[in-house]
């Protein structure tokens, strides 16, 4: 099976949470601090029952790394924009028909983030062309993102099938990421668990949106 494993390159600093400023004021935020040398946490990390308030958000680290993961022999192809997603499915798709084409990134309703301001809405759907020419019979691109079809956003997977004219699936809910540290707190392993209790690194979640392209 050919497939393009990307992620959202451009949230070079934690994503801070205005959830946990809510909850927990100031002090909450202060909490997310991380050192990027080394990996170590400042910090008490989201499900430590010493620090309830703590929430803990992915950023591009995260995603390069479950990217990876999932890129069997090729590496992860970092994208800052939905014009260099479509730059890397040429590149690939052009050598070889691509079966399966992974986004791993930020979402809200009918919009990808891509970090730095980077973001495809339903505003922009006369910026995307086809690609089916780069995919195989069965070919789809699944969005590995929070929420990009909840609630009246649904119809964004199928407005984004007809301009791509491949298959797009993704999530109307969240996705849940996490991590995990040794004994000095030192981040060991980050990525996808879909469930509490379950690995990281194990079954990616199945998408619950999926559209085909109508002619």
């Amino acid at each position: 099976m050919n497939v393009l494993s990307t992620y959202a390159a451009g949230y070079g600093d934690f994503y801070h949470s205005s959830a946990a400023s809510n909850r927990c004021g100031a002090k909450g935020d202060a909490f997310e601090t991380r050192v990027i040398s080394g990996e170590v946490l400042t910090g008490l990390q989201v499900g430590d029952p010493q620090n309830p308030c703590q929430r803990w958000w992915p950023w591009s680290v995260d995603f390069r790394e479950e990217a990876a993961r999932r890129a069997g022999r090729s590496r992860p192809v970092a994208v800052s924009s939905w014009k260099q997603l479509v730059v890397a499915i040429q590149k690939q798709g052009g050598r070889s028909r691509l079966d399966r084409v992974l986004w791993f990134g930020h979402g809200s309703g009918a919009e990808l983030k891509f970090g730095g301001g980077q973001v495809l809405g339903k505003d922009a759907m006369d910026t995307v062309g086809s690609v089916a020419q780069y995919f195989s019979s069965d070919g789809k691109l699944i969005l590995y993102a929070c929420n990009i079809g909840g609630g009246q956003s649904r119809s964004f997977f199928q407005s984004l099938a007809n301009r791509l004219g491949i298959q797009v699936c993704g999530f109307s809910n969240g996705v849940r990421w996490s991590v995990s540290w040794d004994a000095r707190r030192r981040i060991i392993k980050r990525g996808i668990a879909p469930k509490p209790g379950d690995p990281i690194g194990g079954p990616l979640p199945e998408p619950d949106v999926c559209a085909k392209p109508k002619t």
